[in-house]
């Protein structure tokens, strides 16, 4: 899997709205050849684009703050760092080849999806307890620590709370 960004979208709304609203949403970007399927787990859509991930989700605010009927079907948007084995080995190893993200005097959180299967998110949470010295909060943190499952492939990103999109329903 190569993809940098993960997409969740509203069920209601469905895998073809929410499909061609990415779609709109990087061409007018500038992206027209971007990669865009429907992954293997939950309402989620895997993209590939040659654009910046956290520069796209920036523009996406903007945008939703002026137009926020501009985003019906789309509901989070993540951008991805890395994609490892789903194991808690080949996790772990690659947190740690990204972890110069996170200083000391970072506070962190973690957000995991593992749509049911193991390693279980409270066994991902605790071993990155383990790796990471910065402090964990449970809320209000400066970085946060993405881990999704799709398939046998684990998607992982250090993330700043601005670096992410979620959709406010109007």
């Amino acid at each position: 899997v190569d993809y940098n960004f993960l997409v969740h979208y509203f069920s209601d709304a469905g895998y073809l709205a929410a499909r061609r609203e990415i779609e709109r949403h990087l061409i007018e970007l500038g992206d027209k050849k971007a990669l865009i399927e429907k992954a293997r787990d939950g309402s989620v859509i895997g993209v590939r684009t040659v654009l910046e991930p956290k520069a796209v989700v920036q523009e996406f605010k903007e945008k939703a703050v002026e137009n926020p009927a501009e985003f019906s079907a789309t509901e989070k948007w993540v951008p991805v760092e890395c994609w490892c084995p789903a194991g808690i080995e080949t996790i772990k190893k690659t947190v740690f080849g990204i972890l110069g993200q996170i200083s000391p005097q970072d506070r962190w959180s973690v957000e995991v999806e593992t749509w049911g299967r193991g390693p279980f998110a409270e066994e991902i949470v605790q071993m990155l307890k383990r790796i990471i010295s910065a402090r964990f909060v449970e809320s209000s943190a400066s970085k946060i620590v993405f881990v999704e499952f799709q398939g046998d492939e684990a998607a992982v990103s250090i993330l700043r709370q601005d670096d992410f999109f979620v959709v406010v329903r109007v």
